[in-house]
C-alpha cells in the first residue's frame, strides 16, 4: 500500500520531483518556482475623485452634501430639490398634515395650517367663556353672601334693640 497522493486534475504524485513507481509527478503547479515568494503589495492608491454637486457643480467636499446613484448633492439643491418634489406643500408644525406654504398662517408665534388655527381659536374662545362663566359665578356668589350678611346682621339688630328695650313692648 503506497502512501502516495494522487492529483485529481493531473493525475500525478503529489509531491514528488521525479518520475516514481506510482507514477509521474504532479504537472499542476510546476509553473512556480522555489525562488517565487509571495509579497503584499499596497494596492494602487486613486487619487481622491472630486465630489462636485451634479445639480449646480459646486464643490461639495468638506460641506454638507448627500449622495444618491447620481452622485453628490449639495444641500441647497437637495432641499430645493425636495420642495419642488412637494408641490410647494410643507409640514403643519402642529399637526403635521402637508399644506400649501401659503395656506400657512402665525398663530401667538407658531406657523400652523388654517384649521389648526381655527381650533386653536375655537378652543381659546371656549375656555375665555369658561373663565367669564366662572367670574360671573363668583360675583354672584358673593352678592349673595352679602345678602345673607345684611340680613343677619339686622336681625342681630332688632334681638339687641329687643333686649335693651328700645323696641317693642
Amino acid at each position: 500500500m503506497s502512501a502516495e497522493l494522487m492529483c485529481p486534475d493531473c493525475g500525478g504524485v503529489v509531491g514528488a520531483t521525479e518520475a516514481t513507481e506510482a507514477g509521474p509527478p504532479c504537472t499542476c503547479f510546476t509553473s512556480v518556482s522555489k525562488s517565487d515568494t509571495a509579497v503584499d503589495l499596497p494596492s494602487p492608491v486613486e487619487p481622491a475623485k472630486p465630489k462636485i454637486c451634479v445639480l449646480c457643480g459646486k464643490d461639495v467636499a468638506g460641506h454638507r452634501r448627500l449622495k444618491d446613484s447620481r452622485g453628490y448633492v449639495c444641500y441647497d439643491c437637495a432641499k430645493a430639490e425636495q420642495k419642488k418634489e412637494m408641490g410647494g406643500r410643507v409640514r403643519c408644525r402642529v399637526c403635521g398634515r402637508m399644506v400649501k406654504e401659503e395656506n400657512l398662517g402665525e398663530y401667538d408665534g407658531t406657523k400652523m395650517c388654517d384649521r389648526c388655527q381655527h381650533e386653536r381659536t375655537v378652543a381659546n374662545k371656549k375656555e375665555i367663556k369658561r373663565i367669564g362663566i366662572a367670574a360671573t359665578h363668583s360675583r354672584h356668589e358673593k352678592k349673595q353672601l352679602y345678602i345673607l350678611l345684611s340680613i343677619a346682621g339686622f336681625l342681630l339688630l332688632i334681638i339687641l334693640l329687643r333686649q335693651l328695650h328700645i323696641i317693642g313692648h
